[in-house]
């Protein structure tokens, strides 16, 4: 029996491939192809793989430069370019479903950043906001280009939760421009004006979390169009004077890694690795229709040794997908206290009453002899009263956005449902061999998905702005005739409201929580500072504030027996209770003083009076509360004199 040995055919031009003909087999089907014909083919080169015409559309391009390097080295590879090399590799596309089900415990435990090329704010923060509402665990940092807003405007602009740093746009453009972070209520903010700037070829704009060991939040966007060569030029002096570790770089540098034969994506590759910066995305992040998917946006960090895990995110607002990164961090210890909103004393009418009744009671019967007494004859009552045994927490919590209906949450859905048909729709190879104007059942299954999409989306952020416009009015309407009310909501709209930064303190190089501590270096601070100055003044030679007149140098001499102050009365006391505002802080409500002005009133006057004629202020009126407020950044944590 004599045995045939059977040829493998080329796919291409179906002809027998010899044992001496050079050929390919692809990575996905072992299909194989004359080396001649691979060209002819349409066949691919991806990620160090070949593809045939069939297979090359479902299969994602990695940009993975180490991959080689450690298929060559084997088993002396280096641990740093391992690292390198499997974050890369292990990069891939995410929905708001695996974020919410698959990484969720990790996005919990370790710090977060994500990045968003938003394509205007005025068109999509709406839209990207809602969709950051869809993931269960919020991320700690937001940077966000082409914002197409500055400084002036950034208020308006508020995302629930987050602190918001703005750049100023380019002098000569609307569109195409600025750049934002947010971050977390929990972390301080500083930024950092050295490498922060806009110029035609590259905007950033960097911001430090103060901690222990400080961390550097960097956002970057190269507009493409400007000059490559010079902002790559520019981008060299900034990464040569961004610190040396725990820096995060965020951004859309309009320069696709997946093109290999570019020689200023080479360049930009060279720059980044040489500086010991490393890129954390490597699929592609920008899907424009009648385009090549390319990897313009990316995360750079020289932290990488704690990198956990990076990827893309599709919030179907711009062309550009979102990119995440999370890393082991100190700085998930400074997670957000949430507040318990505690109630210990129930002020009912009922209650202050019975208030009233016990302490006009007890003052008739038994009158304090000092004012020491009488508080605390006053507070014993009010506790008696109006102290509840057990304090009661509210569990009610505020609607972040409560113009968003469960309506338009499925729509929101639907739109998610209806890019993912689109996308499927084009991974199906073209039937015709020209793809200029084809009317195949494929191309035309892709457009039609592709305007079902677009329309939805647009119809969506439609109802979306009426929603809110809606809930709003509506909110006004109901303050009508109260001006407060009505401006308070008028400011939320315009985002006018305190920054909410926890102030960090470290005394004698420790970082210190403790109130009275806190209190006591402000006591300290404020009231030295004219001794500082002196010592300054001192080591200066220059004239000491102590040898200076005092203000009291130019006044006529004192009279002991110059001054005269009527006494006060009831009356008196009374009236000034009544103009007390309800909505001044107190630790005593307003409204329960004010009740009890009848029963109080004579006895502050005698009080008052006894005090004046004396010259004794009592102790139970020394007693302080201080809360630092922020005014502006600080320059490091030891620094108290932007606090007030």
């Amino acid at each position: 029996m004599i045995y045939h040995l059977q040829k493998e055919i080329c796919n291409h031009c179906l002809k027998n491939i010899g044992l001496g003909h050079s050929h390919f087999e692809c990575f996905s089907c072992n299909s194989i192809l004359h080396a001649k014909c691979f060209k002819l083919s349409k066949a691919q080169l991806i990620n160090n793989n070949f593809y045939c015409k069939n297979c090359k559309n479902s299969v994602p391009k990695i940009f993975n430069p180490f991959k080689a390097l450690l298929d060559q080295e084997d088993e002396n590879a280096d641990p740093y370019i391992q690292k390198m090399s499997d974050v890369l590799q292990n990069c891939r596309p995410y929905t708001i479903k695996n974020l919410n089900t698959e990484i969720k415990s990790k996005l919990s435990e370790n710090f977060s950043m994500i990045f968003q090329n938003i394509d205007g704010n005025r068109t999509n923060f709406d839209t990207f906001s809602v969709e950051l509402d869809r993931i269960t665990e919020k991320f700690r940092v937001i940077g966000l280009a082409e914002t197409n807003v500055g400084t002036d405007e950034s208020n308006v602009y508020c995302l629930d939760g987050y602190n918001c740093y703005y750049q100023d746009k380019h002098v000569n453009k609307s569109k195409g421009t600025g750049v934002a972070v947010y971050l977390d209520n929990s972390l301080n903010g500083v930024v950092n004006d050295e490498v922060s700037w806009v110029s035609r070829n590259l905007e950033t704009l960097f911001v430090t979390i103060q901690s222990e060991e400080p961390v550097h939040i960097g956002v970057v966007y190269r507009p493409p169009s400007g000059n490559a060569s010079e902002a790559l030029e520019e981008l060299r002096k900034l990464l040569e004077s961004c610190p040396k570790k725990n820096v995060h770089i965020l951004g859309d540098f309009n320069l696709n890694l997946h093109d290999e034969t570019s020689t200023l994506v080479n360049d930009f590759e060279n720059l980044i690795l040489g500086v010991g910066m490393t890129p954390l995305i490597s699929i592609s992040t920008h899907h424009k229709p009648g385009c090549k998917p390319s990897c313009i946006d990316n995360i750079l960090t020289n932290d990488i040794e704690n990198s956990v895990l990076s990827g893309t995110l599709n919030t179907c607002i711009s062309h550009h997908h979102a990119v995440f990164h999370l890393l082991r961090s100190p700085l998930m210890h400074l997670k957000e206290e949430k507040q318990n909103f505690a109630q210990y004393y129930d002020y009912r009418n009922k209650n202050v009453e019975k208030f009233l009744e016990s302490l006009s009671e007890e003052l008739t019967r038994d009158p304090p002899s000092n004012f020491s007494d009488f508080s605390s004859v006053f507070n014993i009552h009010l506790d008696k009263a109006c102290k509840l045994e057990q304090p009661r927490f509210s569990k009610r919590t505020a609607k972040e956005k409560p113009w968003i209906t469960s309506g338009l949450i499925t729509s929101i859905d639907r739109k998610h449902e209806l890019y993912d048909l689109w996308k499927k729709a084009e991974k199906v190879n073209c039937q015709s061999e020209s793809n200029l104007d084809c009317r195949c059942e494929t191309c035309t299954e892709i457009v039609r998905s592709r305007e079902e999409f677009r329309d939805h989306r647009r119809l969506l952020n439609y109802l979306v702005n009426c929603a809110k416009r809606k809930y709003h009015g509506n909110k006004i309407q109901e303050c009508a005739g109260d001006s407060k009310k009505t401006w308070q909501i008028i400011n939320e709209l315009r985002g006018k409201k305190r920054r909410q930064i926890k102030p960090n303190f470290i005394i004698d190089n420790e970082r210190v929580k403790n109130r009275r501590i806190i209190a006591n270096e402000f006591n300290k601070y404020f009231a030295s500072i004219a001794s500082n100055l002196n010592e300054v003044y001192s080591s200066s030679d220059q004239v000491r504030i102590s040898s200076l007149p005092s203000f009291t140098d130019y006044l006529p001499k004192s009279e002991s027996s110059s001054i005269y102050l009527k006494e006060s009365d009831y009356v008196e006391v009374s009236r000034i209770i009544g103009d007390l505002k309800n909505g001044k802080s107190s630790d005593i409500p307003i409204h329960v003083i004010k009740k009890s002005s009848n029963v109080i009133a004579p006895f502050l006057s005698k009080f008052f009076n006894e005090c004046m004629s004396r010259g004794h202020f009592p102790d139970e009126l020394k007693t302080g509360r201080i809360s630092p407020i922020y005014k502006k950044e600080k320059s490091t944590d030891c620094d108290l004199s932007p606090e007030r």
